[in-house]
Formats: structure tokens, sequence, C-alpha cells
């Protein structure tokens, strides 16, 4: 700028904010993206929840009348709900307590790290920002 009454902003600092401002936004849409497609499964580690998983059919069926083949299609769709199984889970500490605590441990550190690296991304893109201004 060439003189401090002036409030314009130069068309090279606008386009470096509109491009910084593109960058930190997608990452931050990647980032949640990420997050809300894994959703289910980070809190199907972490909870007690049972795992609810669809079977589903389908049947075709022909009938012969006079007045031609009729067909008809019959769906049929099922949910079937598993629960967790804490008599085996004891028995599996009872005889392999390392093995049993070891994947505990990363049944529930895991979903926080995948959660870290996503943040990571993100801070690292607002520092680039950051740095690149001074």
């Amino acid at each position: 700028m060439d003189d401090g009454d002036s409030s314009d902003v130069d068309i090279n600092v606008g386009w470096l904010l509109f491009l910084m401002g593109m960058l930190y936004g997608a990452t931050n849409y990647m980032a949640a993206i990420g997050l809300s497609v894994n959703n289910d499964t980070i809190l199907q580690m972490t909870g007690f929840m049972p795992k609810t998983s669809g079977d589903s059919s389908a049947t075709k069926n022909v009938f012969s009348s006079t007045d031609g083949d009729i067909t008809t299609y019959t769906y049929v769709s099922e949910d079937v709900e598993t629960k967790k199984n804490f008599f085996a889970m004891n028995e599996i500490m009872n005889l392999w307590g390392d093995l049993f605590f070891f994947q505990q441990t990363l049944q529930m550190f895991l979903p926080l790290f995948y959660i870290l690296l996503l943040e990571t991304a993100v801070v690292m893109v607002f520092v680039a920002t950051v740095i690149n201004f001074f």
C-alpha cells in the first residue's frame, strides 16, 4: 500500500487469502468427512454397543395363468444384532491376559489416534497459513 489513509488490499494478498482459505476449508471438510464415514466404527470400538448386520434375500415367483405369466418379487431384509459375549471375553482374559489387555488397549486408543491424525492435518494447514504471513 502506498499511503496510510487507503483501505485497499493489494491484489496479491487477496489471492493469497483466497487460496489459503480454500486450502484450509478443504482440509477441514476432508477431516469432517473422515470422521463422519468412520463414526459407527469408532463408536463400535470404544463402546459396549452390539454389532448389527443386515441380511437380505430376494425371491422371484412366476405364476402361469390363462392371461399370461405373472411375476412377483419378494424382498426380505433382516437385521441381526450380535451382542458382545462377556463370558468369552472373561475366558480369554483368564487364559491370555497380556494379549487381552493389549487388544483392549488398541481398541480404545486407535480411534483416538485416528482422530488425532485428522486433526494434525488441519493444524498443519493452519500453521502453514500463519507462517506464510510472517
